[in-house]
């Protein structure tokens, strides 16, 4: 509730673990390796919490949808439909229902995707949705459908494609729709045959691009072997997250960055100059203005007790500042795409400006926005929004 956990219902969801959750129209659903959620005996692997409990959902009789010893990875609602993924094969009994299943959300009837079974040829680690109701999957399969180029990623809307006449190489661990647009990570490198397409590209529909490049420009931001878990967003910033170290050889770049439209950026650090936290992450999310990342991590920001989950305040960018003489505020404390909230402190004799774990005494006398900080030489000035430069005199 933004204060306190609590428990979902009386009775625990079950033994195992989670790995994907989704909503709609009230209704909590959850994927993973737990079993008999709620004490349900058919609740195994995927269950829904309404009416104040978890329930068993998708199961044409009383026994679990899900065969033991597997996985239910992914979760996405479209339209009617709720699509799970996983590790699973042969689900509620059919053999063409092997790593994906559709399950109506109104009657919880399950249905495939492919006709016969073979067609699906791997597991599904994400999937997500277009705004046109298109479903993208993406995980270790190769050939889906006998579609030569549907490896690792593949849209379907009524039938399965491959995404371009290239396919992407290696395993694809995150997917994120935004708008019509797709970004997807892969373990791959020169996606599309693009030098700088390392681990992570966009699809538009029809091709992919990449995002950013090293400092060279030469390749992609992120090393050589980069596994990145996690794709979300928040209005022109995209994050990613998962387990790399020294992203485009920066000490501090570790295991999450994020994207603003040019250049991938570091997130934070350890306090000590290294990466914001230990651990390989699992999960993101925004909400309220915050940025939430889970995993095996530990330490995130140098605190000892931040560990498995953590969150970072996100900030819109300062005013663009102008190139002039005198005195400045703050310096080296500006950002163009900052993720992390700038707040003013005063140490009783001076003021100071903070961003993230930077922090710089101002020389001569200072000016601050009522909603954000902005450094200004001392003197005579003015400044408009965003867009605008501010001049002194």
């Amino acid at each position: 509730n933004g204060t306190n956990w609590s428990a979902l219902g009386t009775t625990p969801l079950g033994n195992g673990s989670v790995f994907a959750i989704e909503t709609h129209a009230g209704k909590v659903y959850a994927g993973g390796n737990f079993v008999n959620a709620g004490g349900q005996a058919a609740a195994d692997y995927l269950a829904v919490f309404e009416g104040g409990r978890w329930k068993p959902f998708c199961n044409t009789t009383a026994n679990p949808t899900f065969n033991a010893g597997f996985q239910v990875l992914a979760l996405q609602v479209v339209g009617a439909t709720l699509y799970v993924g996983g590790t699973f094969q042969n689900a509620n009994g059919d053999p063409r229902a092997d790593y994906l299943i559709g399950c109506d959300l109104a009657t919880g009837t399950p249905k495939v995707t492919v006709d016969k079974d073979g067609d699906f040829t791997g597991a599904i680690y994400d999937l997500t949705a277009t705004t046109d109701g298109t479903l993208y999957a993406g995980g270790t399969f190769t050939n889906l459908d006998a579609v030569p180029t549907a490896d690792g990623v593949a849209l379907y809307d009524g039938s399965w494609h491959g995404l371009g006449t290239t396919p992407i190489g290696g395993i694809v661990r995150g997917l994120h729709a935004k708008g019509m647009d797709v970004y997807v990570s892969s373990d791959g490198l020169n996606i599309g045959g693009i030098a700088q397409a390392d681990h992570i590209v966009k699809w538009d529909g029809a091709a992919y691009s990449a995002l950013g490049t090293n400092t060279a420009g030469t390749n992609g931001y992120f090393p050589a072997t980069t596994y990145i878990n996690a794709l979300t967003s928040s209005g022109s910033l995209l994050f990613a997250a998962g387990s790399w170290q020294n992203a485009n050889g920066k000490p501090a770049a570790d295991v999450v960055a994020y994207f603003d439209g040019n250049t991938w950026r570091a997130l934070g650090s350890n306090g000590a100059g290294g990466g914001p936290w230990v651990g390989e992450t699992q999960a993101l999310a925004v909400f309220g203005g915050q940025l939430y990342a889970g995993g095996a991590l530990t330490g995130a920001g140098g605190d000892k007790k931040a560990n498995f989950a953590t969150s970072r305040s996100l900030r819109l960018p300062d005013a663009e500042i102008g190139n002039f003489s005198g005195n400045y505020v703050g310096n080296d404390v500006y950002s163009a795409t900052a993720a992390d909230r700038a707040r003013p402190e005063h140490d009783g004799r001076r003021r100071k400006t903070r961003v993230g774990d930077r922090c710089r005494p101002a020389a001569g006398r200072a000016r601050h926005s009522r909603n954000r900080n902005r450094g200004h030489p001392a003197g005579r000035q003015q400044c408009a929004d965003q867009s605008t430069r501010c001049h002194g005199s």
